[in-house]
């Protein structure tokens, strides 16, 4: 940051934050997660109103936090996404997670007839491709900035264990498979995952996003499972480490230019909103 002439400073509280905002032009970044909330009021919001930028905004938060509000709200808006299974009597395959949150316990089942309807279903997208004689479930995310990417990479899982469901930690240390899936799902869609970038960018606002992406090994079709506010995946580069230097796709993660990347973004990204018009950071329009 201090590169771009950005000074940073860190804020706990609406005191905090009163105190850094001082008159300057100023980007206030939110930062999010699954484990402690802090409310959302009429200082914060004023503090916002002083900024010429909000990064990961409550309004992202909004969209994003469900599962089942996302899809409608996101589909409506020209973002791909596996239908939501609505009813029990169909006969389409199922891919059942939690409403929300992340890493929760998942299920693929033939039918909706053996799934809890309270969960988040959607109809199973079959994503296992093969390498080396092993058959593996794919997936790949997209970290972005606003409309921007930063790095997108592969992930796998062995079929094996016998879960539908793709972590970082489920991620072989396998150069060779990273670099084919890597081929596979992403550079050879480059254009596309470039526009879906963009386009989702432009729906959510500024912010820094994971978006979890699948591709049919049957059509092709390439689609968002969900998407979250995050900086970085450190895990996903801390499990593949002992591969680094058989998947030059990751390079970004071990040379230091990750950080460096996501600054100039970040940079590019205030330039943006100082020109562009941007949703209210509030989520009024929701």
């Amino acid at each position: 940051m201090a590169k771009h002439d950005i000074d940073s400073a860190f804020a706990w509280n609406e005191n905090g934050l009163e105190a850094v905002v001082d008159g300057r032009d100023t980007a206030l970044i939110h930062l999010f997660n699954e484990e402690k909330a802090c409310a959302y009021n009429d200082r914060i919001r004023a503090i916002e109103a002083r900024c010429s930028l909000v990064f990961c905004t409550r309004r992202a938060g909004a969209i994003v936090a469900k599962k089942a509000y996302a899809n409608q709200y996101l589909t409506a808006r020209g973002i791909p996404m596996p239908e939501i299974i609505e009813t029990a009597d169909t006969d389409l395959p199922v891919f059942s997670n939690a409403a929300m949150g992340s890493g929760r316990r998942t299920i693929v089942a033939a039918t909706a007839r053996e799934i809890d309807m309270q969960r988040y279903n959607t109809r199973y997208v079959d994503t296992r491709l093969q390498f080396d004689g092993v058959t593996y479930h794919t997936m790949f995310r997209i970290q972005a900035m606003w409309g921007e990417i930063l790095h997108a990479y592969p992930r796998a899982r062995d079929e094996r264990e016998k879960s539908a469901s793709v972590h970082s930690k489920d991620t072989p240390a396998n150069g060779p498979l990273i670099e084919y899936l890597n081929s596979e799902l992403i550079r050879s869609r480059w254009d596309e995952v470039v526009d879906f970038t963009r386009r989702i960018g432009d729906i959510l606002g500024p912010g820094a996003y994971a978006h979890d992406m699948i591709v049919c090994n049957q059509t092709g079709k390439m689609y968002m499972v969900e998407s979250g506010l995050k900086f970085n995946d450190t895990p996903y580069a801390d499990y593949i480490a002992a591969a680094a230097a058989e998947m030059p796709c990751n390079a970004i993660f071990y040379s230091g230019q990750y950080a460096v990347r996501a600054a100039d973004l970040f940079a590019q990204a205030w330039d943006r909103a100082r020109q562009t018009p941007v949703p209210d950071p509030a989520g009024i329009d929701l």
